[in-house]
């Protein structure tokens, strides 16, 4: 049987192309592996292994595709935390008036005296969704005036918001209101003057998807 020395001896390899192939079982090991200035193929296969943390950490890195591929396994928390960087994630809303489907939609009518109207009626198209956002009413006459969003459907009105105020005003909504395909989204217009008729507007702003 052959005998070895007891003593290690370093070995630097440096400008060659070398393929060594390293097989480790039943083994517990670390290794690490530090890979800097270098264009780099780097394939990793676990198979049929308990793998514990995998800590992968880029930085200061111009990165490209990073493909990852789940298969028949019991995967438990991914974690992944983006820090400081520019990163293409929109809310909702955001996203919706980026792609240009913002939507506003405004209307009249002549009020009569102490009269009810509708100054706008809007329905949602087939396919589509439309989200509420914001809402306005008014007269052209420097007195009261009672205004009513609503949203019609088979013949049943829902009323989603009534507001008062002198000539008109405004509303917003934290979260939208989603009206479906084939509603009718109307704004009517109680006129306060006893006196006479009154052109009355109304209009809708949001997204539409």
């Amino acid at each position: 049987m052959a005998d070895y020395p007891d003593w290690t001896d370093l070995v630097q390899i440096v400008g060659t192309d070398i393929m060594v192939a390293v097989d480790l079982q039943a083994a517990y090991i670390m290794m690490p592996v530090d890979i800097q200035a270098q264009y780099v193929d780097l394939t990793v296969d676990i198979v049929a292994q308990t793998v514990g943390n995998i800590t992968v950490d880029i930085a200061a890195q111009t990165v490209g595709n990073i493909g990852i591929d789940l298969k028949a396994q019991s995967v438990g928390n991914i974690t992944i935390d983006v820090e400081t960087q520019s990163v293409g994630i929109y809310l909702k809303a955001d996203w919706e008036v980026l792609q240009g489907t913002d939507k506003n939609e405004y209307g009249y009518a002549t009020v009569g005296a102490e009269a009810e109207a509708i100054v706008l009626d809007y329905t949602v198209p087939a396919g589509k969704t439309f989200y509420i956002c914001q809402w306005g009413f008014g007269v052209l006459w420097n007195g009261g005036v009672i205004a009513k969003l609503s949203h019609v459907h088979n013949a049943t009105v829902t009323y989603l918001s009534v507001a008062g105020g002198y000539s008109g005003g405004t509303q917003s909504f934290t979260k939208p209101i989603a009206v479906l395909a084939g509603y009718h989204i109307k704004v009517y217009i109680i006129n306060m003057d006893s006196g006479g008729a009154h052109t009355g507007y109304g209009s809708i702003g949001g997204y539409e998807i």
